[in-house]
């Protein structure tokens, strides 16, 4: 009878033992367990935060199966809840939690509804008290995720920006997300469809993607790679159209000129934190360009740098650079708000054009752009060759330095500059003519077959 005192002592330790988790997971399966949950959460985030019922797995893959979670926004917010999901289903791997990992096997989210939204100083994610702690290595892992239904709204205020998302699809080995969203960016009307195929849960790897996207006058294709956590993560194949370049200004601080409309291709990187689009080639109204062209924010203001080269370049489309519409005839390219500009001067009979110099934009960012026109296509009435300038654009002074042609078999060199920062706008040039031959200049009419000079 000695002898067993020890074992009956060591069966009931072992029983206690046993029954201490079973006991804590029949207290979180009931209703008082639950209730408890949802108040410290409460108390943790300030947020409401019910649940509708929590399910313990036990066995070889344990898990954990919540329905009807849900998280409220601040009542400043248009959208009631953070998160609201019908179904969470966590698989949770064993042996990793003898190190005190945890590893998720699969993570289902069925219906989950996500309400992000931002305005100037405050947002629905940050909760009540957050202070910043030192993260050391994460101790919790997800090696896949299977999202059913899945639906985002993302306001921010301070960009006009408005989106709803339809998210489906896995996350993890040979999985794959399909995103299709739609409202505004910038005040601009947005629709963009997006696959991620192989996508990992782990936001430092570079994941493939490809995505359509129409955003206001612009509308664009990208296939290439992304990394969410890497400021050097993008490199895309992508081309890119739409009305005028000039727009592209409503959606990023970018002062580029009107045009006519255009399409490039070409690679579009960001190392070091820079906007890289090299090499790239199109055309822009009935003019082809290729070239390189570089934007940084690591100065007082953003600079873009580019290198540009027209092989065959319609003289007409430099028109709107200058407030005129470029011609509107057959064959010819115009925007619609080009061809009502064109039809207005048709009209009104006036040849110079009407439309004022916006020097406003010039504080929007600097510039050092090299162009180079080789062949100028549809110059008759003016006889321009071989066309290169550098147009420099820097604490609100744009120049021309300088602005080289040649014209009816003379040269023609020009220093143009308008400064911005006085009032009114301050211009100056400086133009040298050399060798033109002025029979050249005039249209060949009977009245000017022998014009004198």
């Amino acid at each position: 009878m000695k002898n067993r005192k020890p074992l009956v002592l060591v069966l009931i330790a072992a029983a206690v033992l046993l029954a201490i988790p079973f006991g804590i997971i029949l207290w979180v399966e009931s209703e008082s367990g639950q209730r408890f949950i949802e108040r410290r959460a409460n108390e943790a985030t300030g947020r409401e935060i019910s649940i509708g019922d929590i399910d313990v797995k036990i066995g070889l893959h344990p898990g954990l199966r919540v329905s009807g979670l849900r998280v409220t926004n601040p009542d400043w917010a248009k959208t009631r809840h953070l998160v609201d999901t019908e179904l969470i289903d966590a698989r949770i791997s064993l042996l990793p939690l003898l190190t005190g990992r945890v590893v998720v096997e699969d993570l289902t989210l069925v219906q989950a509804k996500i309400g992000a939204e931002r305005e100037e100083n405050r947002n629905t994610w940050t909760f009540k008290d957050r202070q910043k702690k030192s993260q050391g290595p994460t101790r919790v892992f997800v090696k896949r995720i299977d999202i059913d239904r899945g639906f985002v709204v993302y306001r921010d205020t301070t960009i006009k920006t408005d989106l709803e998302m339809d998210v489906t699809g896995d996350v993890g080995a040979g999985g794959g997300i399909d995103v299709v969203a739609r409202g505004t960016v910038r005040g601009q009307k947005a629709r963009a469809v997006a696959n991620f195929p192989g996508l990992l849960p782990t936001p430092d790897t570079a994941v493939e993607m490809s995505a359509a996207v129409s955003l206001g006058e612009l509308t664009a294709a990208a296939a290439g790679t992304i990394r969410a956590a890497d400021v050097d993560g993008i490199d895309l194949d992508l081309d890119i159209s739409g009305a005028s370049l000039g727009d592209i200004k409503k959606l990023a601080p970018v002062n580029l000129p009107d045009t006519p409309p255009y399409r490039l291709q070409g690679r579009f990187r960001n190392p070091a934190g820079a906007f890289i689009f090299d090499p790239f080639e199109g055309r822009v109204g009935d003019s082809d360009l290729s070239g390189s062209a570089q934007y940084s924010k690591s100065g007082k203001r953003p600079l873009l740098k580019a290198n540009l080269v027209s092989h065959l370049l319609d003289f007409d489309d430099l028109g709107p650079v200058v407030g005129a519409p470029p011609k509107t005839g057959p064959g010819e390219t115009a925007a619609p708000k080009q061809k009502k500009q064109a039809d207005k001067i048709d009209a009104t009979g006036k040849v110079l054009p009407q439309k004022r110099y916006e020097v406003e934009d010039f504080p929007l960012m600097d510039a050092d752009i090299h162009f180079q026109g080789k062949k100028i296509l549809d110059a008759a009435y003016v006889p321009i060759e071989d066309l290169s300038a550098r147009w420099i654009l820097k604490d609100n002074v744009l120049r021309f330095e300088p602005l080289r042609f040649r014209m009816a078999h003379g040269h023609v060199t020009a220093n143009i500059s308008l400064d911005a920062n006085q009032k009114p706008v301050l211009g100056k040039a400086n133009i040298e003519l050399n060798g033109l031959n002025l029979r050249e200049l005039f249209p060949p009419t009977e009245k000017m077959k022998q014009p004198l000079g």
